[in-house]
């Protein structure tokens, strides 16, 4: 067994590093242990935190100082074990997913209740245009060139929205959807219908058409 063995069995670089640098040894200090893996304290700190949540280090307390020590080898067998429940967990929830991933897939043409004909017609369907900027519209809605614009951080006081910056960026996810109006025109009498509301999906296929 070598470290490369290790890393191969899921676990990262320096997880797999300190492992081996305990199987070595009955038991050693952190210090020690970061000395042989040429990292910092804290990095080692961090992964022996993450082996110990894993089950494959244990440790002992002597004169108030900890000594880590590698757990059986047989211990990978049962994390691997481990992740195996995890993976079958998560297949069965993207096995739940799977019927509404298919709903974001339409098709060209439905029949639909068209209000203006009162019956049931064949409709198109389409997705909303998203307007661009432009000419017309050359500033995005809240940008920082149109809120100088408009005066909208100037003064003191409560200014609503703008009192403070914005959350950074690593302190929030970025979505990776957006929100898509559907369309359905009707053939009989050419009137457009929308759909109350939206839906949020990264794409949406309309037979061959892709809306993103």
């Amino acid at each position: 067994m070598n470290v490369q063995t290790l890393v191969s069995l899921d676990l990262s670089r320096r997880e797999a590093e300190v492992y081996y640098t305990l199987l070595q040894v009955e038991d050693s200090l952190a210090s020690k242990i970061s000395e042989k893996t040429h990292e910092s304290r804290t990095n080692t700190y961090d992964t022996i935190n993450s082996l110990i949540k894993k089950g494959l280090i244990s440790y002992v307390v002597k004169n108030g100082r900890k000594y880590f020590m590698a757990t059986n080898p047989k211990k990978l067998l049962d994390w691997i074990d481990l992740k195996k429940e995890e993976i079958e967990k998560e297949k069965e929830i993207v096995e739940k997913l799977i019927p509404d991933l298919l709903k974001m897939k339409l098709p060209k043409e439905t029949m639909r209740y068209c209000p203006t004909c009162k019956k049931h017609t064949k409709h198109k369907i389409d997705t909303v245009k998203q307007k661009s900027r432009s000419s017309a519209r050359p500033l995005s809605r809240w940008g920082s060139s149109r809120v100088k614009a408009r005066g909208y951080r100037t003064g003191t006081g409560n200014l609503g929205r703008f009192s403070k910056p914005a959350v950074k960026s690593w302190k929030r996810k970025t979505k990776t959807t957006r929100r898509i109006g559907i369309t359905y025109k009707c053939s009989v009498c050419g009137k457009m219908h929308q759909i109350k509301k939206a839906i949020r999906a990264g794409r949406i296929e309309i037979g061959e058409k892709v809306a993103k």
